[in-house]
């Protein structure tokens, strides 16, 4: 078999394949990374093709009616509303090429290392993929006028066109605005808002369709650099300091404990439901937790605990309903370069701008295509890692990314190639008919310097 010519070929690599070692090197590397993707609820197998739409259907709630009722006739027949959501499947990958030595113990190490990183690599850039999900519903119809750009016309230029391009129509489904189906919007411009309709939206890169682009206008709207936009169905954004943007954001507002309550008080009147585990969860970058740690607020209510535990460990834990996750992976200038994030992380000002995120339950959802579904008779050249892995009580699903390794074909017969694949993807149903006006009710942003 093919399989075999790879750990024949190099006994080093048939050891630690035999006891495990390959895979528990590519767990610990890969684990750590996956914060975001954890909160993914209730991973759904989808036989099927890379490129297909798969669309949902949820239903909202009908409307309360305290009044009795009048007379004795037959109750008024009701009809339920629903609204759809859709999520595209889709593969993400990358690999290594592993030059292996002829020493059998310096095979398993190179390799080894060599898969540590390729590891790494994996979870960031699946942990960034579901980030980036989770914050383009989280910012969803709030963004700014394109910097530099200002005039009247029908072509408006935006930062961001999430929440700015897709409507929900009389059908409840989620199609791309037109004249047919425009979307409610304000520009605040002159020291007011002024009300105008979307028919379009265009990305500037077609491969990022909600970062920066154009807004077609029913009528011709006025505008200059760093307006701030919203639509009528935005997402509550909680940001430190008030203001209609994130231009409205100083140096000195830094996150606090009343910024938190104010966020998961948001969620808790839209009767969104918390995790398993009874608490809403909140991803915090290591500098907003030293942040909470210097509120005045924060200080009282921790040091008040018989343990003053959160203190000497600096970690926060569970605190008011909410989980706290640090987690480095949060956006920042450094780590959002290249993905698909919509927000900014620096304001016209040149602040930097940190964003949290509060998520309730069944906030994100994981669809994936078996890997299995692309086994022909042919078989497979190399040997395919199937991994799943329990660390600290929380199980992190990661058998459904698959860490692929094939033996060699150059001619020399010694480059081993290490590929990682997942083949699926992320979606934040909406929740257009429950609640507030938002379309995302279950992710919450707090923006903050």
């Amino acid at each position: 078999m093919a399989t075999s010519n790879l750990l024949d070929s190099f006994p080093g690599v048939a050891t630690i394949v035999q006891n495990g070692v390959l895979e528990q090197k590519f767990h610990e590397a890969l684990v750590p990374a996956l914060l975001y993707r954890e909160d993914a609820e209730g991973a759904e197998e989808m036989p099927g093709q890379i490129g297909v739409i798969l669309n949902f259907t949820r239903s909202g709630i009908l409307t309360p009616n305290p009044k009795p009722a009048v007379g004795t006739g037959d109750a008024t027949p009701q009809t339920v509303p629903y609204e759809q959501w859709s999520v595209t499947m889709q593969r993400y990958k990358n690999g290594i090429k592993v030059r292996m030595p002829t020493s059998r113990a310096a095979q398993s190490s190179t390799l080894l290392k060599d898969i540590a990183t390729l590891a790494i690599q994996a979870g960031m850039s699946i942990n960034r993929a579901v980030r980036d999900r989770i914050f383009t519903a989280a910012l969803a119809g709030n963004t700014v006028i394109t910097t530099g750009q200002s005039g009247t016309s029908t072509t408006v230029p935006v930062q961001s066109l999430a929440g700015l391009a897709n409507v929900l129509n009389s059908d409840g489904q989620l199609v791309p605005a037109s004249v047919a189906n425009p979307i409610s919007a304000q520009i605040y411009h002159g020291g007011a808002w002024v009300a105008f309709s979307i028919t379009g939206a265009t990305p500037t890169d077609p491969t990022f369709p909600f970062g920066p682009g154009n807004l077609t206008t029913a009528a011709s709207v006025t505008f200059s650099s760093r307006d701030p936009v919203q639509s009528k169905a935005n997402s509550f954004i909680q940001q430190v300091g008030g203001g209609n943007s994130i231009d409205a954001i100083v140096a000195a507002d830094t996150l606090t404990l009343h910024d938190m309550n104010k966020a998961t008080a948001q969620m808790r009147t839209n009767s969104v439901p918390t995790f398993p585990d009874g608490t809403y969860h909140a991803h915090v970058d290591p500098n907003m937790e030293s942040e909470l740690f210097d509120d005045p607020a924060f200080q009282r209510v921790t040091t008040a605990l018989v343990e003053g535990s959160r203190h000497q460990d600096l970690a926060i834990g569970k605190l008011g309903g909410v989980t706290y996750f640090r987690n480095a992976e949060s956006p920042n200038q450094v780590n959002t370069a290249g993905s698909l994030f919509p927000g900014e992380t620096l304001n016209a000002s040149g602040v930097p701008i940190f964003s949290t995120v509060v998520l309730g339950a069944d906030s994100i959802r994981e669809f994936y295509i078996p890997f299995e579904d692309y086994e022909t008779d042919a078989g497979i050249t190399g040997k395919i890692g199937n991994f799943k892995v329990t660390t600290n009580g929380l199980e992190v699903r990661t058998d459904r990314i698959k860490l692929v390794m094939r033996a060699p074909l150059n001619d020399t017969q010694d480059e081993i190639t290490c590929t990682y694949v997942f083949d699926g993807d992320w979606s934040l149903p909406s929740d257009f008919l429950t609640g507030s006006a938002a379309q995302y009710k279950r992710a919450i942003a707090i923006r903050s310097a």
